[in-house]
Formats: C-alpha cells, sequence, structure tokens
C-alpha cells in the first residue's frame, strides 16, 4: 500500500496549461444555490446546482444520470409588453431572427440541422413579459455541449442579416394569417382592445407585415430592441443532462461567460390600471365557431409577490365545486342557464395577474331574445355567491385552505418526473419570479392561509371592476357592431341591468363537502428490480375467452399509485352502423356528467378516470393513488348503464354539444382539413363528419337507451391492462365482468386503407369560408419496415422544413412526418399556405422530393451514422414516468395484433444493421418506382383556380384526378 501524501496543490497548479490556469484564478462563478439546500420532493433523485456566471448570468444545473434526454431552456425576461407603439410585434420578430445564423454558425439552418443529426427538436415562445428559447436531443457523447455552442451563439452574436429579416417577415405574416380564425386569438385581442389603451398589455403581440415594414427599417428596430433587453442580467439558463454538475457547469461557462453585458433599463410599472370601472358593461361579440361563452376578467396584484398565500387555487375550489345545492349545480341542473363554470389565473406578470370566471351557456340562456337576461341573472347571483364567501368565518376557510395544502404536500412527495425539455422550460421563467431554493417546489409546499390577503383579494372580485366579453354564434352583427382592427372581429358594448333578474330563493349556496377520496395509505409495494427500456418487462397475462388481462410487475417507480385501463370492443354487427357510434358518443357523455361530483373530487385528491369512445368500442380509464382506485372503479362501473327516459334534459344538452362539436367542423384549418379527408381515405372505418351531421340532428333519448340496454345485455371482449403499486387481487377484482363472452375475431376491425399505385390527386374548397389559407397534404404509403420509414422520415424533416418555410416561406405550418400502424406505414408532408396556391405549393413539394435524392446520393457516411445513432438513442430511452410506461404498454396492446414487449430494441437492432443503399432503395420505391400517393389540395376562400397552375405537367408523372373522394375510397376499399 502507498504511504499517504499531502495533496500539493503547487505541483497541480505546474500541470496545468496557461488557458487552464487563467480559468482557474480569474473564474468569477458563484454558487447561489447548493444541491443540499434546494426544497426538493422526496421522488426526486436529480442533482441541482444554481451558479452565477461572471457576466451575471443566472444558470440553474439539473444532473439526471438515469436520463436518456439533454435539454436547455434561456428565458428572456422580455416579451410583446415591452414592444415599441409603433412597432408592434417587434419581441416576435426577434425570437424569430434569432434562429437564423449567428457569426460563429451563419449558415440558416445549422442549428435545426445539428438537432436533427441528435435527434433533438427545438423551439421558441413569445409571451406578454417572456421570451422562452429551448431545445432537447437524446444524449451522446458531447451533443450537449455541441447544442449548447450553437445556442449561446443566439446570445452573443445573431447574424440579423437583411435577407434574412426581409424572408422572416413573411414567415411572422403566415403566423398572424393562420391565427386569424382562431377564436381563442382573437377573443384575447378583444381583451385587450377593450381595455385601457395606455397599459402595454395591450400591446398587438405576433406583429404582420403591416407592423413590421422593412422599408421601416424594421431591423434596425430589431436590433436596437436586443441590445437593449437581451442583457445576461435579464436572462435565465436552466440546463439539464446526465452529466455531473462539475461537467455542466464546465459546459455552460465555456459557452456563455461570453455573452456580452449591457446596462439593462429599468422597466417602470405600467401607470394606469389595465381594466377600468367597466360596471356593467358587457362586451358582445361574434365568434367564428359556435360557441356560447361569458368570461368575466378582473386585474389583481401580481401573484410572483404573493405566491406563499395565493387565494386563487382555494377560490376555484370553492367556485367550481359539483355538489348539490352549490352554485354550478344550481345554475345547471335547476336554472338551466349553464353547462360549465371555471375559474383561474389568466396571466401573471411582475406587476399584475388577471384572473378570470368562465360560464359555458346553455343553450336556451344563449338565445338572442333572453340573452341579456341571462347574463344579468348569472352575473347578479354569482356576485352574492362571492359575498357569501366573503362572510365565511376564518375557521372554515382555514379548513378549506389545509385540504388544499396537504394535498399538494402529497402531491409534491409523489410528483411525476417529466421530460427534460419541459422542465427546464418551466424551471427557466421561474427563476425569474421565485427564490432559487423554492424553485423546484414552488406551487405544492410552503402555503400558509393568510386572512387578511385572502379578504383583500376576494374583495377585488367584484362587479365594478370586472370586464365582461360574451361570445355567441346566436349574435349576428349589424351597423351596431363595431370591428376590432387587427382579426376584424365584429363585437359591441351593452349596458346590462345588473342583478335585475336574481335568482332571489337562492339566498345561500352549498358548498364543497368533505373530500372521501383523498389517500390514507401511502406505502409502497417492495419492487422487484430495476427497470430497463430495452428490456422491457413483459406483463402477466391472465386470458380467457372474453377477455385478457395483462398485469405490468411493479418494477421502478416508488410512488403509490397505479393505472388501470379497460377497452371494451363490441360485436362487429352492433358497431358497423355509423348511429352507433353516436349513440355511443352521446351516452358515455352523459355517464361523464352523472359522475361529475365523483369526476371533481377524485381528481381534487390525485385520482382520475375517463370513459371515453372509440370506433369499435369504448375505454374505462384511471389512475391516481391507489389508495381508492379500487372504490372510484366500482363506483364508475355501477353508473356505467345509469340511462333512461327520464334524462330528456341530460340527453338534449349533450346531443346539442355533440352537433356543435361537428357543426364546427367546417370552421377547421385547411391543412387540417386536407389531414382529415386523407385520414377518411386511408382509415377503415371511417365516415365523413357532413355525412354524421344530419343522423345526429334525428337521434333520439329512446334511440340512445335502446342502444345502451344492447351494450349491457350484449357479449363483449375486453382487453385490460394494470401497472403500479397494486396487489394482484385487486387488479382481478378491478376488472371483474358478468358480461357475455365475445371472441376477439367477432369484433370490428379497424385498419388501414391501401393507396392504388400511382398519383392521386383530390382538390376541393376549405370548409371555412371565412379563411383564406389554402392546405396541402400529401401521403406516400411506404413499402418498408416500419424502421426504415423513422429513420427517412427524421432525415427529410429538417430540409424539408428550411427549403419549404426558411427559404421559400410557403406558409407558418410545414411538416414532414412518418406514420406507422399496424398494417400500414406512410411518410407524410402537411402545409399551411396563405401566400401560394395549393397547386404551386403541390408542385414544390414535388421538386423537393427529387432535390433530396440528390442531396441522399451524395451524403456522406458519417452524416448518416448521425441519424441512425439518434433513431436508436431514441428507441433506448428512458421513460420519465409511470404514467408514460403505462401508455407505451397500452399502446401495443390496444394497436398492435401481437404485442411486443422488445419492439423498441428489435427496432434498435434493425437500424444498427441499416445500410445507406437500403434507405436509396426505399426512397426510390417510394416517392419514384412504386408511387402509392394521395395528395389533397384545399383551396382557401380567396383562391381562384382560374388563375392556378390548370394541369400538373409539370410533374413526371400522370396524375389521376379524384372527382368524388367518397366514391374514390369505396373502389379502393
Amino acid at each position: 500500500m502507498k504511504p499517504f501524501r499531502p495533496f500539493n496543490k503547487l505541483k497541480y497548479l505546474n500541470q496545468l496549461s496557461v488557458h487552464s490556469l487563467s480559468r482557474f484564478y480569474t473564474s468569477k462563478t458563484k454558487l447561489l444555490v447548493d444541491n443540499d439546500n434546494f426544497i426538493k420532493s422526496k421522488s426526486d433523485e436529480r442533482k441541482y446546482r444554481c451558479v452565477e456566471l461572471n457576466n451575471g448570468l443566472q444558470a440553474l444545473l439539473i444532473s439526471d444520470q438515469s436520463s436518456t434526454d439533454s435539454a436547455a431552456s434561456m428565458d428572456v425576461h422580455v416579451g410583446y409588453m415591452s414592444d415599441p407603439k409603433t412597432t408592434p410585434g417587434l419581441a416576435h420578430f426577434c425570437e424569430h431572427m434569432l434562429f437564423l445564423g449567428s457569426k460563429q454558425h451563419p449558415e440558416e439552418g445549422a442549428y435545426k440541422k445539428h438537432l436533427n443529426k441528435l435527434g433533438g427538436s427545438c423551439n421558441a415562445s413569445t409571451s406578454a413579459e417572456h421570451t422562452n428559447y429551448y431545445f432537447g436531443i437524446n444524449n451522446s457523447d458531447n451533443g450537449l455541449d455541441s447544442t449548447l455552442d450553437i445556442f449561446s451563439c443566439f446570445f452573443k452574436n445573431p447574424l440579423f442579416s437583411i435577407d434574412s429579416t426581409q424572408r422572416e417577415v413573411n414567415a411572422v405574416d403566415s403566423e398572424f394569417r393562420r391565427h386569424t380564425s382562431l377564436d381563442d386569438r382573437r377573443l384575447s385581442q378583444i381583451l385587450k382592445h377593450v381595455s385601457n389603451k395606455d397599459h402595454p398589455f395591450n400591446n398587438f403581440s405576433t406583429g404582420n407585415k403591416e407592423t413590421l415594414k422593412v422599408e421601416d427599417n424594421v431591423r434596425d428596430q430589431m436590433m436596437s430592441f436586443y441590445e437593449k433587453h437581451y442583457s445576461p442580467t435579464n436572462m435565465k439558463l436552466a440546463v439539464a443532462g446526465k452529466h455531473d454538475l462539475d461537467k455542466l457547469q464546465s459546459y455552460v461557462e465555456n459557452r456563455f461567460n461570453d455573452v456580452r453585458s449591457s446596462e439593462e433599463e429599468e422597466r417602470q410599472k405600467p401607470q394606469h390600471t389595465l381594466f377600468t370601472q367597466n360596471g356593467s358593461k358587457v362586451h358582445l361579440v361574434v365568434p367564428v365557431t359556435n360557441q356560447r361563452r361569458m368570461t368575466l376578467y378582473w386585474e389583481i396584484p401580481s401573484s410572483y409577490n404573493n405566491y406563499k398565500k395565493n387565494v386563487v387555487p382555494l377560490l376555484s375550489h370553492l367556485i367550481e365545486h359539483k355538489h348539490a345545492g352549490g352554485f354550478y349545480h344550481t345554475f345547471k341542473y335547476e336554472q338551466k342557464l349553464i353547462n360549465d363554470v371555471s375559474f383561474g389565473t389568466y396571466f401573471t406578470g411582475r406587476w399584475f395577474t388577471i384572473i378570470y370566471l368562465k360560464f359555458e351557456l346553455s343553450e336556451s340562456a344563449s338565445q338572442s331574445d333572453v340573452l341579456l337576461e341571462s347574463l344579468s341573472t348569472i352575473r347578479g347571483e354569482f356576485f352574492k355567491y362571492m359575498e357569501q364567501i366573503k362572510n365565511l368565518n376564518e375557521d372554515t376557510m382555514t379548513q378549506y385552505f389545509d385540504e388544499i395544502k396537504n394535498m399538494d404536500l402529497v402531491n409534491f412527495d409523489y410528483l411525476d418526473k417529466t421530460n427534460a425539455v419541459s422542465y427546464v422550460k418551466k424551471l427557466s421563467k421561474r427563476m425569474h419570479h421565485y427564490p432559487i431554493n423554492e424553485l423546484l417546489s414552488v406551487g405544492y409546499k410552503n402555503h400558509d392561509y393568510d386572512p387578511q390577503h385572502s379578504k383583500y383579494i376576494i374583495g377585488l372580485i367584484n362587479s365594478n371592476s370586472c370586464t365582461t366579453i360574451v361570445s355567441n354564434k346566436n349574435l349576428k352583427s349589424d351597423d351596431t357592431y363595431e370591428t376590432e382592427p387587427i382579426y376584424g372581429t365584429k363585437y359591441k358594448t351593452v349596458q346590462l341591468e345588473e342583478g335585475s333578474h336574481s335568482v332571489s330563493h337562492f339566498s345561500k349556496y352549498a358548498l364543497p363537502h368533505e373530500n372521501e377520496y383523498i389517500p390514507q395509505d401511502l406505502s409502497i409495494t417492495q419492487l422487484h428490480k430495476d427497470n430497463n427500456r430495452l428490456d422491457r418487462c413483459p406483463p402477466n397475462v391472465h386470458s380467457s375467452v372474453k377477455q385478457i388481462i395483462y398485469r405490468k410487475p411493479f418494477i421502478s417507480y416508488k410512488a403509490p399509485y397505479a393505472y388501470c385501463f379497460s377497452h371494451v370492443l363490441l360485436d362487429r354487427s352492433l358497431m358497423l352502423d355509423p348511429k352507433s357510434n353516436l349513440y355511443l358518443k352521446i351516452w358515455l357523455a352523459m355517464i361523464r356528467e352523472k359522475l361529475c361530483v365523483l369526476s371533481d373530487m377524485s381528481a381534487f385528491a390525485g385520482c382520475y378516470f375517463e370513459v371515453c369512445s372509440a370506433i369499435d368500442g369504448f375505454s374505462i380509464l384511471m389512475g391516481g393513488y391507489n389508495d381508492k382506485l379500487n372504490i372510484l372503479n366500482k363506483q364508475v362501473r355501477q353508473k356505467l348503464f345509469d340511462i333512461n327516459e327520464t334524462d330528456k334534459d341530460m340527453f338534449e344538452k349533450n346531443k346539442d354539444d355533440l352537433l356543435r362539436a361537428y357543426r364546427n367542423m367546417y370552421k377547421m384549418q385547411a391543412n387540417d382539413y386536407a389531414n382529415y379527408l386523407c385520414n377518411f381515405v386511408t382509415t377503415y372505418p371511417f365516415v365523413l363528419f357532413e355525412n354524421v351531421l344530419p343522423e345526429v340532428e334525428k337521434v333520439t333519448l329512446s334511440d340512445v337507451c335502446s342502444f345502451v340496454r344492447k351494450v349491457e345485455e350484449g357479449a363483449w371482449y375486453v382487453q385490460n391492462f394494470a401497472n403500479g403499486n397494486i396487489s394482484d387481487d385487486i387488479v382481478m377484482d378491478v376488472f371483474h365482468s358478468n358480461h357475455k363472452e365475445l371472441s376477439k375475431d367477432q369484433v370490428l376491425d379497424v385498419k388501414s386503407v391501401s393507396i392504388p399505385k400511382g398519383v392521386h390527386i383530390y382538390e376541393c374548397d376549405a370548409m371555412n369560408t371565412d379563411d383564406n389559407n389554402s392546405g396541402v397534404c400529401v401521403v406516400f404509403q411506404v413499402n418498408s419496415s416500419r424502421i426504415s420509414c423513422q429513420l427517412l422520415s427524421r432525415m427529410m424533416k429538417q430540409p424539408f422544413f428550411y427549403q419549404l418555410r426558411t427559404q421559400q416561406q410557403l406558409g407558418y405550418v410545414v411538416s414532414c412526418s412518418s406514420s406507422i400502424r399496424k398494417d400500414a406505414i406512410s411518410i407524410r408532408f402537411n402545409i399551411l399556405s396563405s401566400a401560394h396556391d395549393p397547386r404551386d405549393v403541390y408542385l414544390r413539394i414535388t421538386k423537393f422530393l427529387d432535390d433530396f435524392y440528390q442531396s441522399l446520393l451524395t451524403q456522406d457516411d458519417a452524416t448518416f451514422q448521425e441519424f441512425k445513432d439518434a433513431i436508436v438513442n431514441h428507441l433506448s430511452k428512458n421513460y420519465n414516468n409511470m404514467w408514460e410506461e403505462s401508455a407505451d404498454y397500452w399502446q401495443e396492446i390496444c394497436f398492435e395484433d401481437e404485442p411486443q414487449w422488445d419492439r423498441n430494441k428489435q427496432d434498435a437492432d434493425t437500424i444498427k444493421n441499416l445500410s445507406k443503399s437500403e434507405v436509396i432503395s426505399l426512397y426510390e420505391d417510394t416517392f419514384f418506382k412504386n408511387k402509392k400517393q394521395l395528395a389533397v389540395l384545399v383551396f382557401g376562400a380567396k383562391s381562384d383556380r382560374s388563375t392556378c397552375i390548370t394541369d400538373y405537367s409539370q410533374t413526371t408523372d400522370q396524375a389521376t384526378i379524384i372527382k368524388d373522394i367518397q366514391h374514390f375510397k369505396s373502389i379502393i376499399h
């Protein structure tokens, strides 16, 4: 044994390089919070460190050695509220431009090209006060460091080239035009429009060609905006990877220490309140879709400053509860004025928070002749209820607050691990607003009831200080309506007679009951062994003629919860009738409504369930803390067939909801409609919604009741899956059933339809006559293995986006994806364009396929290997949580004829041996030699076909033009 020798610092320093020695002495990185001082969930095994670089940039480092993903997010504390009034959309435009090259990496597509080879993705978003940039990649030896190299240059030396500026204005404009027919965007803009004009929240967030004029030196304005706001002290970085904390810190120091510092101009608190004292004014809005909604908004002090005594969750609990005698129950079932109510936070900023109360109005309440009376009644009674809450004694309020607080503590202890990208996005934003050591626990711990603060906030929720917006399709605009200038939304402002139609006999509303579903037993079943994604543990199988139960052994998650899924397959003779699917949807919607109190209480206690329809039957899905899961399961199944002729009101409400859902499909965007029609052709059974809609109108309660009795008395085949902290005895109890036997070969076979060889093109007009955008969807069915298709689509994804969106500016939505079903594999291209007609877009896709083929032929072996490695790494990913694992197993059970529990391992082995020549052969077969192509071209409202290319002679193939898409499907099926 060698003798112990003390560490010789001088000798160690002499061995360092000059560069390392300089760094050793001059590094001014400060440790802000070390791992031991973070408030962490007891289920969280990650390591954390927060440091501040010598330029003032704070970075949160997250070491997760079990993760197969790495990610980073930079949150800049600036958004559209900081836009100059003369140039709306500047913050958003700056976000776009940072992706388009830097001095160190000048190639426009270098960033996404690099990410594509690592199986990664990226994006960014601009909100009122934040601009967030993020990426995620599969782990590789140096993938994180090399990606941070490119990413960091966004914040050091972006190019902001003149050529890119001119083109990217078109991209922003395309994004804006995509939003013009979306009601959420339109209503958000109405809220801004009717609020205080001097408040910065009212800025137009997206921008367009009119506000970002190249001729007005928008590039110079953008560069000035960047210099002013993109300072290290105004940015927060979060980085997560498998590396240890020291390695992550070295990456961050090397890449971000030289982000230039600038003096951040202190932003002033708005001098005006956002909402003026509107009193009983109501803004009536004509929506695009069939909406019936009243939303009230209030401005309160920023929740960031009062996060430990936030009263909004408590108010949400008191307002939304579903118990008999409560506000919701009274106005839904007794007064029949609303269908739903929700309360929560709409926006939180550094100076103020906006909270909202949203009522979904009933059909009877939204009729134009009674609308104002209905609104007055609902508003008046709500403010009476708020007076009741305000007058509750402190002990009662504390009791409700403590119930929420204690459940939050349980949830925090067993917090699910999320994917790396979502995690760093959330944390980088939080770093601007909360103490570093509390970043992980915000919203779960350190909450105390403050009676004085709660009373103050509740007092602000009054009728004088709210802004009320009503979106109702029954409104018909006339000369009395104004036009909002950005999106062209029609609206008018009216005065309500406040409280003149109050429901006087409801002087007091019931409050929430004690929650019996809060878990008491949080013990953990003994775990068997460590989990390995590539060697997934096959489930135990209990099989019979009428059902099969897959029981996943509890292996890797130290949490007291479980998931139990059932999919009931019904006799094909019953389900082949398209009307059956309508009966099924209405029946299950009624059941969900009957179970709303149970759903509300169990969800509060961390137990969730869903009863949902499918083409071949229906599913019962539940999960959460396993202590009460069996009780919940029995209560759900006992109610499953509780439908009879006395449920007329409930039937009419849910039939109306289904009618509105189908009618709103006429407003889908052009690219979504093109995609929908492709799915119609390639899926059996599939009936177009416009053919189903007349049948919905004819459905009666007797029809639904008759169908329910047939299902109840009929035969089933059931697929079941259980995973988690639950005993085998309870699993068998959960899935126990007395239904009649149905063999699996008697159920409806949902399958893909093969596209005939050749090129098949269908043209039609957009369903939404108010939408000027056009859409194209092109599907190529692949005659090869699933994994080859996945590799090929990954290789095509980035160049397709770069060429057709970044370079050619065809539109905002430009995507290439693969679809892998048990009986069909395909590659799909989808584009939404406001500037090009669909035929031109289609020909450009064709041109891209020719060009990409040439680049594929000359692609070097190293690049090809990088793509292979990216797919292998993706297939080798660990699950983040039990839900991801359960969903993966469930997909295998439901969508594959024979589940393959090691499918990912098989696919990974296949791709390792895949040669470039095989991929080229696949490409030639799919896109040239044996082409099986379907293209749907949807023309926007202002598209003039007579000015478009009149034929497809520019392509090398003779195209078959489909005249009637339903007839075409009937022939090929």
